[in-house]
């Protein structure tokens, strides 16, 4: 334990999605769970007697009193920590309630091993509202993305790795007509001019 160490509380009545976290979490250096609790009323004290840097929440919280929005809400009356959200759903509609109810950002459960440790280390030392502009294009770009096929994901993340258009076709075993029509879809599905403005911006927001 450092007096450096980034102080978490978890908030989250899953008691088997909690275990999970917690033990990954326990297994990084600069990070200190202080508490994982089920229940708003443990976790308004836990936050007055304890310096809470972060407090990771759940958006599909099951506590009786609160849901996840209504809760973090709650939370940002009474610290200065920055609560961010599981959530399993890349729902437009239901990140822009989490950053409006006080979350700086948010992590999607199943890729929680990928991102929640980078996650907690930009938000502590971001200001508020970089964070939530991040937040929002974050989600937007993956709500664009959803919008092309597998293999086009497949083709666009061989581009963001920087590989070679003559590669990119051996592995995928494209003529070259096939792969620049397949260019072509992307960019008019990514709504770009080039496909290096939106390698660009993948590479800068996600």
């Amino acid at each position: 334990m450092n007096e450096n160490d980034i102080k978490v509380l978890f908030v989250d009545d899953d008691e088997g999605w909690s275990s999970l976290v917690s033990d990954y979490l326990s297994e990084v250096n600069n990070i200190q769970l202080i508490s994982v609790c089920n229940s708003a009323e443990i976790a308004f004290q836990i936050i007055e007697s304890n310096g809470i840097d972060i407090i990771l929440l759940d958006v599909d919280l099951g506590i009786l009193e609160y849901n996840g929005i209504d809760l973090a809400m709650q939370l940002k009356t009474k610290t200065n920590a920055k609560i961010i959200m599981f959530t399993m759903s890349e729902s437009k509609e239901i990140i822009e309630k989490a950053i409006f109810a006080g979350a700086v950002d948010y992590v999607i459960k199943g890729e929680y091993k990928k991102t929640l440790v980078p996650t907690i280390n930009r938000v502590l030392y971001s200001s508020s509202a970089d964070i939530m502009a991040g937040a929002m294009r974050k989600n937007e770009i993956k709500v664009k993305l959803s919008g092309l096929t597998k293999t086009e994901r497949k083709v666009l993340g061989r581009c963001c790795e920087g590989k070679k258009p003559e590669d990119i076709q051996k592995e995928f075993d494209y003529q070259p007509q096939s792969y620049w029509n397949c260019i072509g879809k992307i960019k008019r599905k990514l709504n770009v001019n080039e496909l290096n403005d939106a390698v660009n911006y993948i590479k800068m927001h996600l």
